[in-house]
């Protein structure tokens, strides 16, 4: 006003605010303390534009992997046997879901997941048996059915820069048992990269271990190898 020594300056609220948003205090004072998108503003505004969209605010800026920001998400995944303990002199079973799984995936927060996963695993057993009292080996490559549960966690590269928000490293570790019984772990380490929407691409390195009795004698088998798959999130 005319005399005054003083100049004050109103910060506003964006417009359209609503209750969900920030109120025009708490928008003035994100933005006096060079804080605007980095408190509470993220959580009330993260809901409130699609995945997927580079957020910007006054002072920063996050960048959201539709993906990994999904809650809950799907992988089909196949891979090959590189290596294995147990050398099996025997044909492979031809499945269809041979080496092939199924995995759902619930995110729980800060890049923690909780996992179900169903499949085939192909495994070279061998392992005696003493019929008529002679001992015999046996010799097999079966086409096991696998359904476990298991944690995961992943992380994107980064959370500010939109090209490498889109990779994201992951480790995650499954057991459970097959329809023969015994008792199966396979943890994995791999990259998953989203691709477009709420699709993604993921590339591993699996190793599974198998314990197993026949007769009441315990036998193991181990292989690892690549695993490649596709996934969405929703």
């Amino acid at each position: 006003t005319k005399g005054s020594t003083t100049a004050e300056t109103e910060i506003a609220a964006p417009e359209n605010s609503n209750d969900d948003l920030l109120s025009a205090l708490d928008f003035s004072n994100a933005v006096l303390n060079g804080s605007y998108y980095k408190n509470d503003i993220n959580a009330r505004l993260g809901a409130t534009f699609p995945r997927g969209v580079k957020i910007r605010g006054g002072f920063s800026e996050s960048v959201f992997n539709p993906f990994l920001e999904a809650q809950t998400a799907l992988v089909i995944a196949g891979g090959s046997t590189f290596n294995s303990s147990v050398k099996a002199d025997a044909p492979e079973n031809g499945a269809f879901l041979a080496n092939k799984n199924l995995s759902m995936y619930y995110k729980l927060g800060d890049g923690f997941y909780a996992a179900a996963q169903i499949g085939g695993e192909t495994l070279p057993l061998r392992f005696e048996r003493t019929e008529m009292g002679e001992n015999r080996s046996y010799q097999s490559r079966p086409n096991l059915l696998f359904f476990g549960a298991g944690v995961r966690y992943s992380t994107p590269l980064s959370r500010t820069d939109e090209t490498l928000s889109s990779f994201a490293p992951y480790a995650q570790i499954f057991g459970g048992s097959t329809n023969v019984g015994g008792f199966m772990i396979k943890p994995q380490i791999g990259l998953t990269v989203a691709a477009f929407n709420s699709w993604a691409l993921n590339v591993g390195y699996e190793y599974a271990a198998f314990s197993y009795k026949v007769d009441g004698k315990k036998y193991d088998s181990e292989k690892s190898g690549l695993i490649i798959g596709v996934g969405i999130g929703f």
